[in-house]
């Protein structure tokens, strides 16, 4: 009986430690979780507080315009990352975090990129073989190579794009810098052609205006001599048609003859006065002439005389007036005045 009461509390005493013991466990495991549940909120908090900082940061890359600084915020944040990775307890979902702002603030120049190429390239159009500015083209160009500068600073120092992106911009660039390049110089060649053409036309048109001139002045020249020439023979016709000649001595007596007319003229002359006397002059002449107008100096005028010491004169010479004229028909003087005086 005794040994019976015994067995009774002794399976009592194991109910209520394995009950103790269920319990315990029991608790245990709500405790750990409630532990667990906590601390997950913890590494939640603190992926959140971290992962805000990150996008602060972008937020500010987003709304700076310098491009320099922009340029440098995007370096910090890879150095952050960087260096979050080696933080002892730095959570995977902050990492992927920092790579995926980062990648945005990269895209943002790679937009850019893709838009200055498109800028300058739209500026020429696709058709460059029908463009002829070439002050256009070399302004294309031009930027072209600053946009490679650019591209080269930046991959180089803030590594904005990777290495395969780079040759492929790279590649583009020179594709467009060498069509613009071609087309400046076969543009350059055909004006160098046309520069060529435009002087040989000029030159030929110089030569020919040269040669015009020439014969313009070799045709007057030609009608210059054949114009004295021809009055030298008219003159020389009147001249041997008149047959005329003069003389006179120191007795004041002259006669003129003359194929188509003749005078004569002789005098003697006495003048006295208060019983002084003086030679003076008496004067008598005859004239005829063939019919004609005595106006025309050529046909009708006495022409061609000799004076006293043989000295020969071609000025035409009016018997009826004794008017002298040169050959062109100025007025000289008058013969009788020359004469008697």
């Amino acid at each position: 009986m005794e040994t019976k009461n015994k067995n009774k509390k002794k399976a009592i005493m194991l109910a209520v430690i394995g009950i103790a013991i269920v319990c315990i466990c029991v608790i245990g495991v709500f405790a750990k979780k409630a532990y667990d549940r906590h601390q997950e909120e913890l590494r939640l908090q603190a992926i959140e507080t971290k992962n805000s900082e990150i996008d602060e940061e972008y937020q500010r890359f987003e709304k700076g315009e310098d491009r320099d600084k922009k340029l440098e915020a995007l370096k910090q944040e890879m150095e952050s990352a960087e260096k979050y990775k080696k933080t002892e307890g730095a959570y995977k979902e902050c990492s992927v975090h920092y790579e995926k702002i980062i990648a945005q603030m990269k895209n943002s120049f790679v937009s850019e990129y893709d838009d200055t190429i498109k800028i300058i390239a739209d500026k020429i159009g696709d058709d460059v073989e029908k463009v002829d500015d070439k002050e256009a083209l070399k302004n294309a160009t031009s930027e072209f190579t600053t946009f490679k500068d650019t591209l080269k600073n930046d991959f180089e120092n803030y590594n904005t794009v990777e290495q395969d992106s780079f040759d492929k911009y790279n590649s583009t660039i020179d594709d467009y810098v060498t069509k613009y390049n071609d087309r400046v110089t076969a543009i350059e060649k055909a004006e160098e052609e046309a520069r060529k053409k435009a002087e040989e036309e000029a030159k030929k048109k110089a030569e020919e205006e040269a040669a015009r001139k020439k014969a313009e002045e070799e045709a007057a020249a030609k009608a210059a001599q054949e114009e004295a020439e021809r009055k030298a023979a008219e003159q020389s016709s009147g001249s041997s048609s008149g047959g005329s000649s003069y003389s006179y001595d120191d007795s004041n007596d002259y006669s003129y003859s003359s194929g188509s007319s003749s005078s004569d003229y002789s005098g003697g002359s006495s003048y006295s006065d208060s019983g002084s006397s003086s030679s003076g002059n008496d004067y008598s002449g005859g004239s005829s002439s063939s019919g004609g107008s005595s106006s025309d100096i050529h046909n009708e005028w006495y022409g061609g005389w000799t004076d006293e010491k043989g000295n020969e004169y071609n000025d035409y010479y009016d018997p009826n007036t004794g008017n002298s004229y040169d050959s062109n028909g100025n007025y000289q003087g008058n013969m009788n005045d020359w004469l008697w005086d």
